[in-house]
């Protein structure tokens, strides 16, 4: 994928200025979810707190969708703040009931509950 072969800051920004409208749309596509996801992946966390910002703003929406379920994990996953994290797992307690009476909530929980363990 092209992403992983960006090489300087100009390209990012590019590609970043390219997206940045459509990231909730992006989620929500079957493939438009693999870009963000690649993007979560390659480029670094402040270049791209725009992305972690609007999964923590939409974390519902997303977390209840099977494309959007996929970013969530990226942003836990990849995130080096503790802040982010710790935001993501008062999202889970403040949501449970929600997240656990939705299929792809369900599996948000899981993800989030095996992320939190291991670190």
């Amino acid at each position: 994928m092209i992403i992983e072969q960006l090489n300087n800051i100009n390209e990012t920004e590019l590609i970043i200025n390219a997206i940045q409208n459509d990231i909730m749309d992006l989620s929500f596509d079957t493939y438009g979810c693999h870009v963000i996801e690649k993007i979560v992946m390659c480029f670094n966390e402040e270049s791209i707190e725009f992305i972690y910002n609007l999964a923590l703003e939409n974390f519902m929406a997303m977390a209840n969708n099977a494309n959007g379920l996929c970013i969530i994990k990226k942003v836990l996953i990849h995130s080096s703040k503790k802040e982010t994290i710790e935001k993501l797992k008062n999202l889970i307690i403040e949501n449970c009931i929600n997240l656990i009476q939705n299929p792809y909530g369900n599996y948000t929980i899981q993800i989030i509950l095996d992320v939190i363990f291991s670190l």
